[in-house]
């Protein structure tokens, strides 16, 4: 990618990306409104104008920004890429209004009031402009990309030009100069031991062998140990499942049933008859400490963390921390507003792409600051759906 058009109608970001492109590339940016208009709103002659992006063109490298029809044809006989923002109207409209009485690295002039003839073009577009920039594209032998809202956008600048290396979801061990630290959803072998992706266990002692510590875990109870992406496990935790529990409505909890010799005639009790408590779960982002012991069918909720030595008998709510045994929740990680934005970001279920550029809002020790940006994230989000 070295000869670049950023098109599209006036207010989708098109100025915004082209920038943000020639900044990760290097490429150099040339912004066609500069170069027609004057900063005392007069223009260049047609003439003056081809002849400048003529120079242009013959360059090895660039990025133009701007439509500009009449010479479209020309640009995209050179360009190998094109990036065509094809961003609904109402979302267009909206940025042209948000960047009045801004400075514009594009124009030569700042706007504070949106005129009337200029709004009308923006009106115009889907009928007058974006049907020969679709018919030129249909015959266009480069690389077309497509963005049908601004975090697209965001998102290839993101991902294409990221210059961090991001670990492996599929490695067992994803850092090398930490052997003890496992990613397990790569050595389970029970298909009722379920493990989402980055969540790891730690263990000097061997931290691939985490199916070691699920305890009672028998085939024909048919119970399932849940686990969601991004816990943190440390080591000595033990998982104990539902073959664990006897009975309890008879004068003795013995089982003399699977003791062998006569006594192994002794009518077993069927399913129903056994405390049976369902699927461990454990959620998102959950931390669990040294030597914790989880009992049947508990649910630990996203972002909780269950402090050292602790027995979990009972469910965890979201963001709480539990310590002790019996364990008890000692307190909220943050208050109710924050908790409910935190599971409504559902952070941990994104592309990892996208969990890489939120990383600075989720490592940040600013509450406020965060709170913020996560409203902001999620207001952007759901505008963007709704404009689909």
């Amino acid at each position: 990618m070295k000869k670049v058009l950023v098109i599209g109608c006036p207010g989708a970001g098109k100025s915004t990306f082209a920038h943000k492109l020639s900044e990760k590339t290097g490429l150099p940016l040339y912004n066609l409104d500069m170069i027609w208009h004057k900063a005392d709103r007069t223009t260049i002659s047609a003439e003056e104008f081809d002849t400048t992006l003529s120079e242009i063109m013959n360059k090895d490298q660039w990025i133009l920004d701007g439509n500009y029809l009449r010479t479209m044809p020309l640009r995209l006989e050179k360009a190998d890429t094109a990036f065509f923002f094809d961003l609904p109207l109402d979302v267009c409209l909206s940025g042209a209004i948000e960047r009045l009485g801004k400075e514009r690295v594009d124009m030569p002039w700042k706007d504070d009031v949106l005129d009337d003839e200029f709004r009308q073009w923006i009106m115009d577009f889907p009928k007058k402009q974006l049907p020969a920039i679709n018919q030129l594209l249909e015959s266009y032998s480069g690389n077309i990309i497509r963005f049908t809202t601004r975090r697209e956008a965001d998102k290839f600048i993101n991902v294409l030009y990221m210059k961090k290396s991001v670990p492996d979801k599929d490695k067992v061990f994803p850092n090398p100069n930490i052997p003890s630290l496992c990613y397990i959803k790569n050595v389970i072998k029970n298909p009722r031991i379920i493990v989402g992706d980055y969540t790891y266990y730690d263990d000097v002692d061997g931290a691939d062998r985490f199916e070691e510590h699920v305890t009672h875990f028998y085939e024909f109870i048919g119970d399932r140990l849940i686990i969601g992406n991004f816990c943190a496990i440390a080591k000595g935790v033990t998982f104990v499942m539902n073959g664990a529990n006897h009975r309890m409505d008879c004068a003795t909890t013995y089982p003399f049933y699977i003791m062998g010799g006569d006594w192994g005639g002794i009518i077993a009790p069927v399913m129903n008859e056994l405390p049976l408590k369902g699927d461990t779960v454990i959620g998102n982002d959950v931390w669990i400490g040294q030597n914790v012991t989880i009992m049947p069918g508990v649910h630990i909720g996203d972002g909780a963390i269950i402090g050292t030595n602790a027995t979990i008998a009972s469910d965890i709510p979201p963001y709480s921390i539990a310590v002790g045994n019996p364990a008890r929740v000692i307190r909220q990680r943050f208050d109710d507003e924050t908790i409910e934005l935190l599971e409504r970001l559902q952070w941990w279920n994104k592309p990892i792409e996208e969990i890489d550029a939120l990383m600075p809002i989720l490592t940040t020790p600013d509450i406020e600051s965060m709170k913020s940006a996560i409203t902001e994230y999620l207001r952007l989000e759901d505008s963007e759906c709704e404009s689909l």
